[in-house]
């Protein structure tokens, strides 16, 4: 960022990693330019899951979550099921 910030450039997709998104295998945490649509995060934070903690009182924090994705049993699955044995 520092770098960046010399050669009056914009910091780069993906190009600070700190040591928590570094070690996550999951890519759990990531970082970036949120008004620049290029970059990931960009698209995470516009994705249909992604919510802010109170967000119903109107605080806007630059912190997103998203929402933990479920396989919910359909109707079908569950009447095509043969529970004989």
């Amino acid at each position: 960022k520092l770098e960046a910030k010399k050669n009056s450039e914009p910091v780069k997709n993906q190009a600070i990693q700190t040591a928590c998104s570094s070690a996550c295998n999951e890519n759990a945490t990531v970082f970036g330019d949120i008004n620049d649509d290029k970059h990931t995060i960009a698209s995470l934070a516009k994705d249909d899951r992604a919510y802010n903690m109170l967000e119903e009182v109107g605080v806007k924090p630059n912190i997103y979550y998203q929402t933990k994705v479920r396989n919910v049993l359909t109707p079908e699955y569950n009447n095509n099921t043969d529970q004989s044995a």
